[in-house]
C-alpha cells in the first residue's frame, strides 16, 4: 500500500512512524514497516529513520525479541547511517548488532577510529577490546595455518606406516 504515492505521501508516512513509535508497547509489526519505509523512501534513511531507530533505542527494544530483530534488520537496510544510532546502544547490544550482521563490523569500526569523539566512554573498552582480537587474530591466523598444516603432514607418515 505504500506504493500507492498518491495516498501515502512521504509526509504522511513520517507523521505516521512517529505516532507509531510513541505507542507502548510499540505495535509487534512496527519495525516491518519501518523497513518497507526504507525501502520505498530511502531519502528518509539518513536523518528521519534513524530518529526512529534512536527513539526504539530509548523505549530499551531490545526486550522485545521481534521487535529486536526487526531494529537488527533496519540497521541492515540503513547500512553505514545506522552508525550514529549504533553508538548509542550499550555493549551487550551493540555486540549483538555486530555480532548479526558482519558486513557491518569493520566499516563501524573504522567509522570509530576515524570519530573518536563521537564514541561514547561507555564503547571505548569495547573498541579497544575489538582492536586487540583483531590484531591477535590477524596475527594467530598465520600460525594456525602452520598449525594446520602440521598435523596433516604428521598424519601422513603415520597412514604410511
Amino acid at each position: 500500500c505504500l506504493e500507492q504515492r498518491n495516498v501515502f505521501k512521504q509526509e504522511i508516512v513520517m507523521q505516521s512512524l512517529q505516532q507509531l513509535v510513541e505507542y507502548n508497547p510499540v505495535p509487534p509489526l512496527f519495525l516491518r514497516t519501518v523497513i518497507q519505509v526504507m525501502k520505498g523512501f530511502p531519502k528518509l534513511i539518513p536523518s528521519f529513520m534513524m530518529s526512529i531507530l534512536q527513539r526504539l533505542i530509548s523505549k530499551s527494544v531490545w526486550n522485545d525479541k521481534r521487535l529486536w530483530e526487526g531494529f537488527i534488520k533496519c540497521c541492515k537496510a540503513a547500512n553505514n547511517h545506522c552508525f550514529g544510532v549504533l553508538l548509542q546502544l550499550q555493549r551487550p547490544q551493540l555486540e549483538d548488532v555486530l555480532k548479526n550482521l558482519p558486513e557491518l563490523h569493520d566499516p563501524f569500526i573504522s567509522h570509530c577510529k576515524r570519530n573518536p569523539s563521537s564514541v561514547p566512554a561507555k564503547l571505548s573498552a569495547f573498541l579497544s577490546d575489538v582492536e586487540t582480537s583483531s590484531a591477535s587474530s590477524s596475527t594467530a591466523a598465520p600460525s594456525s595455518e602452520k598449525s594446520a598444516s602440521t598435523p596433516s603432514t604428521s598424519a601422513e607418515p603415520s597412514a604410511d606406516g
